[in-house]
């Protein structure tokens, strides 16, 4: 599977509020930074992470562009939040090679 190919998938699983689906996509011990510094580690991390995002609405992120190699992209996305708010994203993915996410680092640009 290509890095975009799994790109577009998580979104698509996060779109969806899919939980097991956003979580394949990840493998055991991915890192993920998050645009205020933090690093949620390992996919228990996740889940709960995850969780959480879900139960307060979710966000609704639409890729604008990507920039793939076969096992890494580089995703711009505008993402909705529950309150109708629009961020600027950019969203870095490393696959390994399981063909899953080992490090997802998401920026936000200033609103």
């Amino acid at each position: 599977m290509s890095a975009e190919h799994l790109a577009r998938t998580y979104y698509r699983n996060i779109n969806a509020k899919d939980l097991e689906g956003v979580l394949a996509l990840f493998s055991d011990n991915a890192t993920f930074n998050l645009p205020d510094g933090r690093v949620v580690v390992g996919k228990d991390n996740l889940r709960d992470m995850y969780t959480h995002v879900f139960a307060q609405g979710g966000p609704q992120p639409r890729p604008v562009n990507i920039v793939a190699t076969d096992t890494d992209a580089a995703v711009q996305v505008e993402v909705t939040l529950s309150d109708g708010t629009t961020l600027h994203m950019a969203s870095f993915f490393a696959m390994d090679s399981a063909d899953t996410f080992d490090a997802v680092s998401v920026y936000q640009r200033g609103r």
